[in-house]
């Protein structure tokens, strides 16, 4: 799929062209691309998506938006897209994908972002945050994912009291049954267990499968 490849520069950048300015869009956060690390979404490097944020940046600032990186789903990727020119310079939030089927390591993980963008930020004068794009258990077990759930949120909670110094937000929250006990609603997944028809009916239409 060409979505998984960089894409041309001329076409990229014509793509960002054609946005509308973000005042009365009610749009304020662009995610370049989506999960850098898996294979499935992303085919390039690192280095080239940094090739396209400094294309796609530059275009859809000046157009009032903020831009978050394509996310990861661990520190070491962000680590080194800090360390490749003209990514910091490009970019105003770090996303983060913490599925796990528990709690703790999703917290774990948050807070490792946390610390290194923290860190990036102190020492380079930069104001970057933390976005978390996408917030979820992999858990199949109902009963045990609304308690983790719980945790989860109260959690990420506690870590924004911990850390004020830094700006953080989750725009949204999905859960995926995997594997999804029998009768249990599949795909995107509610707190309590039941679909979340806005975002199934939007992945069914986008993958052509029945919501």
């Amino acid at each position: 799929s060409r979505r998984c490849l960089p894409e041309d520069p001329v076409i990229l950048a014509a793509y960002c062209q054609s946005f509308l300015p973000a005042a009365g869009t009610g749009i304020k956060f662009i995610d370049l691309y989506n999960e850098l690390t898996n294979k499935a979404i992303w085919q390039g490097s690192l280095v080239d998506f940094v090739a396209q944020l400094k294309i796609a940046a530059p275009i859809l600032r000046d157009k009032g938006y903020l831009m978050i990186m394509g996310s990861a789903w661990d520190t070491n990727t962000i680590a080194q897209l800090f360390a490749i020119p003209g990514f910091a310079e490009n970019i105003d939030g770090i996303g983060g994908h913490g599925y796990t089927p528990t709690a703790a390591p999703a917290l774990a993980f948050y807070e490792a972002i946390i610390k290194l963008v923290m860190a990036y930020n102190a020492a380079h004068g930069t104001n970057i945050f933390i976005m978390d794009t996408e917030v979820g258990l992999h858990q199949g077990d109902l009963a045990i994912r609304a308690a983790e759930t719980t945790k989860l949120w109260q959690g990420r909670i506690a870590l924004a009291v911990k850390y004020p110094t830094i700006t953080q937000f989750a725009i949204y929250f999905s859960m995926f049954a995997a594997p999804s006990p029998p009768g249990a609603p599949s795909g995107i997944l509610n707190a309590d267990g039941t679909r979340n028809t806005l975002m199934w009916n939007a992945a069914a239409a986008g993958f052509g499968i029945a919501a």
